[in-house]
């Protein structure tokens, strides 16, 4: 992600991962991370009102189990259902997503917010999800987290 926005979403980021799901984020190194023998949830929402555009999230199925985990206090080997996974998902990108347009705005700022959607994605399309350029990849607890903030012109 080459814009104003990278710091700031990524400080939302982590402040929000660590305080919904116990979990800390650390810089992705220069090389991109590659999987594709994974299955993996994007979680996307837009939003409207001083600017509009999306925010996406992309995480693995496992680190989405073990962020579902924690944010329910529920033992990480416990078989957690997918409608789980999907619920926790959605709601840490709807709390970074509100807290990130919060920051960026003013006082005067409102948003309208989208009901974030989430879908499962397959190794290649992660990859190429990856390789955009409004695309921050980060590590929470060593794996690999895709975010994407996006504005319309």
């Amino acid at each position: 992600m080459k814009n104003d926005y990278e710091n700031l979403l990524r400080d939302t980021f982590s402040e929000v991962i660590e305080k919904l799901a116990f979990m800390f984020v650390e810089e992705a190194e220069e090389e991109k991370s590659i999987e594709t023998n994974s299955k993996f949830l994007k979680a996307r929402m837009t939003f409207a009102g001083a600017m509009a555009g999306a925010l996406t999230l992309v995480v693995s199925e496992k680190m989405c189990s073990e962020i579902t985990a924690n944010i329910l206090g529920l033992d990480s080997e416990r078989r957690i259902g997918k409608t789980q996974m999907r619920d926790s998902l959605k709601e840490v990108l709807n709390v970074a997503c509100g807290n990130f347009l919060t920051a960026l705005g003013d006082e005067k700022s409102v948003f309208e917010l989208s009901l974030p959607m989430v879908s499962e994605i397959n190794g290649c399309r992660r990859t190429a999800f990856l390789k955009e350029p409004e695309t921050m990849e980060l590590f929470v607890d060593d794996s690999p987290v895709l975010l994407q903030f996006t504005i319309k012109n």
